[in-house]
């Protein structure tokens, strides 16, 4: 399958059955501007990425929203302004309930093939 996005032809890069509607509502609030959740699908055809149809997939969907932008190129200019709004990104993504959600997911054996 192909997408168009601003007149450019493109492989599609769906892998998954499951919508963004089947994201969002998988993940819930572990910390401050932190949402996580867990969501098993299966995989669509896609030859462009070379995946398979119908593959079970366990997925961890992480979802961090900062104050400042996260591209680093853009970033660096930013950074004497946006230090403390990163510093707390940076502490929010890294705190204990959000390494929780990941070592739960991985003791459920998800991802085990």
């Amino acid at each position: 399958p192909a997408e168009v996005t601003l007149g450019v032809i493109a492989p599609s890069p769906q892998v998954f059955a499951a919508t963004v509607s089947d994201l969002r509502t998988a993940v819930v609030p572990v910390a401050p501007n932190v949402r996580a959740g867990n969501l098993t699908t299966t995989t669509v055809a896609n030859p462009a990425y070379g995946v398979q149809e119908g593959l079970r997939v366990d997925l961890l969907v992480l979802e961090a929203l900062g104050e400042e932008p996260v591209f680093l190129g853009i970033l660096d200019p930013l950074l004497p302004r946006a230090g403390d709004s990163v510093a707390r990104f940076a502490q929010n993504v890294s705190d204990a309930p959000v390494g929780a959600v990941l070592r739960a997911w991985m003791a459920a054996g998800a991802g085990d093939g």
